[in-house]
């Protein structure tokens, strides 16, 4: 990538807050000169689309040269390390530190330590250990500098305690690394190996055991986190639950972690609340979705988290509750979240988000609103985010097209559908099962159609009671479909009979 698109996605990314802190911190700094410049290119990324390549044309248009686009792209990330400064811990930390090694060279050393201590305080609070060994290495060197009465003891104390950092450090990322590794193929939609399940999980017990004899909390919190999202890969969404729900507790015992990383006790929240929604546990979802609105967000990245997160448990709550009432108000705030947030909203999270206001729609049997939200999946083309959503919209604008009457488009589309499901690996029982029945529908008689249906709806039954293969986007709602076919109702009037035998299903 190049150094011009870097400069735009920068750019790009920043926040209306930011871009006026810059506008101050530049004029502070009397580098009026470049900050003109940063207002052209501010005024450019307003204007280009994603992936046209128009950032690259613009800049040249700007005539902005090597040195001047290096300058203002590291002058931007020192203004917003600046103005983040009071609002993440770690780079108020990492600037004490750099701070304590200035006052250091300048043998300003009482100065020196007290800001160490400063940080240390810090570094205790959010149990930084990492940090906190470099910031006891300063304090070593300034004793030695010191050279005081009790240099000695102080420097034996320094020392164990150094050893005794470096000592719990492995195990804290061991946790950290297992923790990541699982969210890594959940992210990517992928099974643990089987061969390695036990392995994890013999792991998991250890650090477990010895993150809850120590009550070290850093261990303890990527120790349950991993636990937690283990149990869902695995299908074990009560036991997944339970530990999120344990983290959560242990999270409210340190309020002052809260306040300092609200948006990673957010983030265990809202992955509880998918687990309850496996679960169809929705009466946990108003209160918690109130604990997240009462924790302010502190910057736009923040909020930009908080709304594709929030509108999302909301959406899945209004889906499984029949609460299609309050449809439109939330498709309105989300497609405007979308276009306030489109440069920070994760692809996974868009194709998600349309993807459900589809089926929404879908189950409301609005066809062409559901259509409008499907064409947008299918026009990520080049997209590799969820390609089980992508393989999912080609099979649904299928029944679209036949409930629409749009026969004459079946034939043309369906080969189409196929060609893309065979090439992304989207052709199996349940595709080929939907495709040959809405391709056989308009050709017979009325009468006819119920034993088609029928046959169809069985086949899925038999796939969603599968544990292999129960849980694949659309598979519930067009189980519905088919039977409100099969029976003369509305879908909702299905969902609504299902649900009286049972707590509603997953929607997502």
């Amino acid at each position: 990538m190049s150094k011009t698109d870097t400069l735009f996605e920068l750019v790009s990314s920043l926040s209306t807050a930011e871009k006026r802190y810059i506008g101050v911190f530049s004029k502070k700094h009397q580098v009026n000169d470049y900050l003109n410049l940063f207002g052209k290119v501010s005024t450019q990324a307003k204007k280009i689309k994603k992936n046209t390549g128009e950032n690259s044309k613009n800049l040249k248009r700007l005539k902005i040269n090597s040195s001047e686009k290096n300058y203002i792209y590291s002058f931007i990330l020192k203004a917003l390390r600046s103005f983040h400064e009071s609002r993440n811990v770690d780079i108020a930390i990492r600037e004490m530190l750099i701070n304590a090694g200035l006052l250091l060279e300048k043998r300003l050393f009482k100065q020196s330590l007290k800001m160490l201590q400063r940080a240390k305080k810090q570094v205790m609070g959010f149990d930084r250990h990492l940090l906190l060994a470099e910031i006891i290495q300063m304090e070593i060197q300034v004793i030695v500098e010191i050279s005081g009465k009790d240099a000695l003891l102080h420097f034996d104390s320094l020392t164990e305690a150094f050893g005794s950092v470096i000592g719990l450090y492995p195990n804290e990322l061991a946790a950290a690394s297992l923790q990541q590794r699982i969210r890594l193929l959940q992210r990517r939609h992928e099974r643990l190996p089987q061969s390695k399940q036990w392995k994890y999980s013999e792991q998991l017990d250890s650090l477990l055991a010895l993150a809850k004899s120590t009550r070290n909390f850093s261990l303890l919190h990527n120790s349950l986190f991993a636990r937690a999202m283990f149990n869902h890969s695995l299908g074990r969404f009560a036991g997944s639950a339970a530990v999120y729900e344990e983290l959560i507790a242990l999270w409210e015992t340190r309020p002052d972690r809260i306040r300092g990383e609200n948006m990673l006790f957010k983030k265990i929240i809202f992955n509880y609340l998918i687990a309850c929604h496996r679960l169809e546990r929705f009466d946990v979802y108003p209160p918690m979705i109130g604990r997240i609105r009462a924790i302010p967000c502190t910057n736009t990245e923040e909020e930009a988290e908080q709304f594709q997160n929030l509108q999302m448990m909301e959406l899945l709550l209004l889906m499984n509750t029949d609460g299609y009432d309050q449809l439109p108000r939330i498709e309105a705030e989300i497609s405007a979240g979308l276009r306030q947030y489109r440069n920070k909203i994760n692809k996974a999270h868009e194709l998600a988000f349309y993807h459900n206001i589809a089926m929404a729609h879908f189950l409301c049997e609005d066809w062409k609103s559901s259509m409008g939200w499907i064409e947008k999946i299918m026009l990520e083309k080049k997209s590799q985010q969820r390609i089980d959503l992508q393989c999912f919209a080609r099979l649904l604008r299928l029944v679209l097209w036949y409930e629409t009457g749009k026969y004459d488009l079946l034939e043309y589309e369906t080969i189409n559908a196929q060609r893309y499901l065979r090439k992304n690996g989207g052709w199996t029982v349940f595709e080929s099962t939907v495709t040959k029945l809405v391709a056989r529908l308009p050709a017979i008689p009325a009468e006819e159609k119920p034993v088609l249906f029928r046959k169809a709806f069985h086949q899925l039954q038999k796939i969603k009671e599968n544990t292999e293969t129960a849980g694949v986007p659309g598979l519930d709602e067009l189980i519905c479909w088919m039977q409100s076919h099969l029976e003369g109702i509305t879908i909702r009037e299905v969902m609504k009979i299902e649900n009286n035998k049972s707590v509603p299903g997953s929607k997502k």
